[in-house]
């Protein structure tokens, strides 16, 4: 009997339609955990794979496959969420975005990409093949400790929540930093191969600690984000609602509405789970793009400094971190070796354009980063053909490598069309910093001007604070130094600077610096002027937060921090050994003891929400169970067109938690200050933290005698 022979690709198609219509099955029949895990991975995986497939990109490796697929499947998701909430309505169906709308058409699309990939021959090239994620016994030994992790933080932040015992989750934020010196220490046994999985496990036992430290969203801005995303989700159809200029933000409210309404999680899982997804990518990024200058065990460290900045680890706003995401995948793609110039452009519009609609201000950012790295491009090759003139030694680079005049044109097409045709408010936000920020050009270094964090950073008031605000200081500069070292050594030399004890097949010598090319140089350089002027602009630095423009910047200066150790070695030992990695790691472990709180723990002063149930950060940012049913409870007692007063985070609390308009027409939510006695008669909400001794309530006192008490539970109140 002759044994029929499948082709590979027929097989993997007949697998990919079966697991299809297993997850729209399990949607259909909202079946426990398929529904949710199944669609997850359907959804966050699948497309950019097929993508991927169709643009015959081949020769990529598993790390940069796994985070660009991911990239193009988040992007496809957006875009073509987007496509269908604009012509579902035209075509008189309401709600593009309800469930039945989002299963069939996402499964119609993924078939059709799934049918072209095959009759294109592309489908088998599309997926890994499994060979891709086999180990041998060296890795897998070297991966067995740092494969626990992200369990251990899973478990200890339940500990936490249960107990406000930190213990479990102070041994993995002090594991990590062993672990990477025994990795150095080893460095010549260990598997380079490895390096992006331990980059990976680092960064979600890391971020793990966040996204489950409460069941609500934690943050400032992040809660009138979470109230667009549920407005979205309910009316299941994605508007301007508000005519903020968070509306076009779709990476907050049309593709959390999406997600949700095809996985059927609770509201606030769906958005802490896209929230920190692509955040504990982007460390995994970084790391491509310095290995491909500095070699694999200085990458590693590269994104060990990027995972160690605060912005990192604390809670913020999920636009901001997918935005940081899509600059760093965008720069990468720029860089890739194993990519034609036509593929390039391709994933580059894809990916620039899933910035735009992710944060208006990190995209402005990244304009003005490539319109300056585009005039250095100029500047760099103008400087060569001089030196090729001289016989002067410059590194050579290819033409792809840079931002070409077309690339640059279409970003800011793109940036013109998203926020002055969808939303005129953001362009003109826009346009009006921009011409605030040049008048006052004059008020430079007048310290009274300056966004406090700009003041802390510049040492503003540390005398009077304790011993690990000192050493965070100054670490802090160091690594800032070491960035400064790296970028004059580069603009020096352009050539190999020292020699470390790790190259790209694990053995021997090979330079630290392997290669420049001009493209980086000048996008390196623009990220550190950005730097640079964030933070001496005074009227820049009160409008974005500085910390906000450093985390997206070290994205890219990030490998210079491992340039500038072999600088201050070969400088002051005139050496070409590995003590560039010991300079490195003795300037890193003690910032990211600090950044993680760590070290803060040790000195008795409680500080991230992380570690602590306790101090000003988990007094302003925490949502206990009872000021959300407050919240509630006032929604559904109070009148459409009464007033509502909230103090700080009140009213951002007021609006996720209780759906309450905080802008718009329909605005009810009003912030009041401490002795404002001229309100309007209204309720008036006070949070746990407003009620603790010392705070407003105990402040103002006469504020509060002629009102009464609608609404108590021991942790929330409402006057009238």
């Amino acid at each position: 009997m002759k044994t029929i022979k499948v082709n590979p690709s027929l097989r993997l198609l007949l697998i990919f339609i079966i697991f299809l219509a297993v997850v729209d099955l399990s949607v259909v029949l909202d079946i426990p955990l398929l529904r949710q895990f199944g669609g997850f991975f359907l959804f966050t995986i699948t497309p950019g794979l097929l993508i991927l497939g169709l643009l015959r990109v081949e020769r990529l490796g598993l790390a940069e496959r796994a985070v660009i697929a991911i990239g193009l499947s988040i992007s496809f998701i957006i875009f073509f969420g987007l496509a269908i909430n604009q012509l579902y309505p035209a075509l008189g169906y309401a709600t593009p975005l309800s469930t039945p709308s989002v299963t069939i058409s996402y499964s119609v699309a993924l078939l059709v990409l799934a049918l072209a990939a095959h009759f294109k021959n592309r489908l088998v090239a599309s997926f890994p093949a499994l060979s891709s994620f086999t180990l041998d016994d060296s890795e897998k030994k070297y991966l067995l400790l740092p494969a626990f992790l992200p369990l251990l933080g899973i478990i200890g932040t339940h500990v936490m929540n249960a107990t406000d015992n930190n213990f479990i989750l102070m041994l993995v934020l002090l594991a990590i930093p062993a672990y990477l010196v025994f990795i150095a220490i080893r460095r010549a046994a260990v598997p380079e191969r490895i390096y992006p999985a331990l980059v990976l496990l680092f960064s979600v036992a890391m971020v793990v600690m966040t996204l489950l430290r409460s069941q609500y969203v934690l943050g400032a801005d992040i809660h009138t984000e979470y109230y667009l995303y549920q407005i979205t989700a309910s009316a299941q159809r994605w508007q301007i609602y508000t005519n903020l200029t968070l509306d076009i933000c779709l990476v907050i409210n049309l593709l959390p509405a999406i997600y949700n309404s095809f996985l059927s999680m609770p509201p606030a899982a769906v958005f802490n789970l896209l929230t920190y997804l692509l955040l504990a990518l982007t460390p995994l990024v970084v790391f491509i793009i310095s290995r491909r200058y500095i070699g694999s065990l200085p990458a590693l460290l590269s994104a060990f400094f990027f995972m160690s900045q605060l912005r990192f680890q604390t809670f913020g706003g999920s636009r901001n971190d997918a935005a940081i995401f899509y600059f760093a995948i965008t720069i990468m793609i720029v860089f890739l070796d194993r990519l034609s110039g036509f593929q390039k452009k391709l994933l580059f519009f894809g990916f620039a354009a899933s910035c735009v609609v992710s944060h208006y201000s990190a995209t402005y950012i990244f304009l003005f980063i490539l319109v300056l790295a585009w005039l250095g491009w100029q500047g760099i090759n103008a400087v060569k053909v001089l030196s090729n003139r001289s016989g002067s030694r410059l590194s050579s680079h290819r033409p792809e490598y840079a931002i070409t005049t077309g690339m640059l044109m279409v970003f800011m097409l793109l940036i013109y069309l998203w926020y002055s045709q969808v939303s005129y408010t953001t362009f003109v936000s826009g346009v009006d910093i921009i011409y605030r920020t040049l008048s006052r050009m004059g008020s430079l270094f007048v310290i009274e001007l300056y966004d406090d964090a700009v003041k802390v950073a510049m040492g503003y008031g540390l005398a009077t604070k304790g011993i690990p605000h000192h050493i965070e200081f100054v670490f802090s500069w160091l690594t800032i130094l070491l960035i400064t070292a790296g970028l004059i050594g580069v603009l020096l030399k352009q050539r190999a600077l020292v020699k470390t004890g790790n190259n790209a097949h694990g053995t021997g010598s090979a330079p630290l610096l392997r290669r420049l090319d001009g493209g980086f140089l000048a996008i390196a350089a623009s990220c550190y002027l950005i730097l640079v002027l964030s933070t001496v602009v005074p009227y820049l630095t009160k409008v974005y937060d500085m910390g906000r423009i450093y985390f997206q910047m070290t994205a890219v200066l990030a490998p210079l921090l491992m340039v500038g150790a072999a600088v201050v070695v070969k400088v002051l030992w005139n050496r070409r050994t590995a003590l560039t990695i010991i300079v490195a790691l003795v300037v890193l472990i003690p910032f990211f003891t600090c950044t993680s709180d760590t070290l803060y723990q040790f000195f008795g002063f409680p500080r991230k929400i992380v570690l602590n149930s306790a101090g000003s950060d988990y007094l302003r940012f925490y949502v206990y169970d009872e000021e959300r049913y407050a919240a509630q409870w006032l929604a559904q007692k109070s009148g459409p067109r009464e007033i509502i007063y909230a103090w700080d985070m009140g009213a951002g609390f007021l609006s996720s938690q209780g759906m309450l308009p905080k802008y718009g027409r329909d605005r009810r939510i009003y912030e009041f200050y401490p002795g404002d006695y001229e309100l309007r008669r209204g309720y008036i909400y006070l949070r746990y933290s407003d009620t603790v001794p010392g705070r407003i309530l105990e402040k103002n006192l006469e504020f509060f005698s002629d009102r009464d008490v609608l609404y108590s539970n021991g942790k929330a109140v409402v006057y009238k």
